[in-house]
């Protein structure tokens, strides 16, 4: 829009974002779930949690649909995913454990962290391609998919979570940001000219409806 004031605002607030996100969320392989060291908790202690989060690379995913590159550097982004995998994606055999100790307990501090959010897996599986993890990509994705459509017979009304130990529902009917399951073929488009394609025959055939 070339509205160079507000451009120059948001570059400050990225650049300074990005500065803590790194100086304070990053260890080892991962990015920890939170770090809030100025506040004590009833000991006294730092409030700090190691947790390993599938929603930790949520804003790079984004900047991936959008062609805006890399926010954060592409060695932790490949090191981030690849501890997800190892921690997360193998906690539970329905899909990707949303939070989960760095000694691969999982995190059972609320129903959020315990369990599997299937709009944020459909986004994870979505950067994984993006990022070269396609195989592991495709086998996570079969085994949501089967969990939703043929264990559960629910693929009309996917719910934000179900259990990572049963695999069932428990909250959220009809949730919306399950719609995020078209990034992964946005993503499948950047590595096959097929799929590429057929979303711009699609785009071409489909366009907005003008109110």
């Amino acid at each position: 829009m070339e509205d160079k004031e507000t451009q120059k605002v948001a570059e400050e607030y990225f650049n300074k974002g990005r500065r803590n996100f790194e100086k304070k969320l990053w260890h080892k392989t991962y990015y920890i779930e939170y770090n809030n060291r100025n506040n004590r908790n009833s000991k006294g202690l730092p409030k700090i949690s190691l947790s390993c989060t599938m929603a930790q690379l949520t804003g790079q995913w984004y900047a991936h649909l959008l062609g805006l590159g890399y926010i954060v550097s592409k060695d932790r982004v490949q090191k981030a995913i690849r501890t997800i995998l190892e921690l997360n994606a193998k906690d539970s055999p329905y899909g990707i454990t949303n939070s989960v100790l760095p000694g691969g307990e999982r995190d059972n501090s609320c129903i959020h962290s315990a369990n599997i959010w299937i709009g944020i897996s459909y986004s994870f599986l979505s950067l994984a391609i993006y990022e070269g993890f396609n195989k592991e990509a495709e086998e996570i994705g079969k085994r949501i998919w089967s969990t939703i459509c043929e264990k559960e017979k629910n693929v009309w009304n996917q719910p934000d979570i179900f259990s990572s130990s049963q695999g069932e529902y428990l909250f959220g009917d009809h949730y919306m940001r399950n719609l995020c399951i078209w990034s992964i073929l946005f993503a499948l488009s950047k590595k096959d000219k097929r799929i590429e394609s057929f979303l711009n025959k699609f785009r071409k055939e489909n366009p907005p409806v003008k109110k």
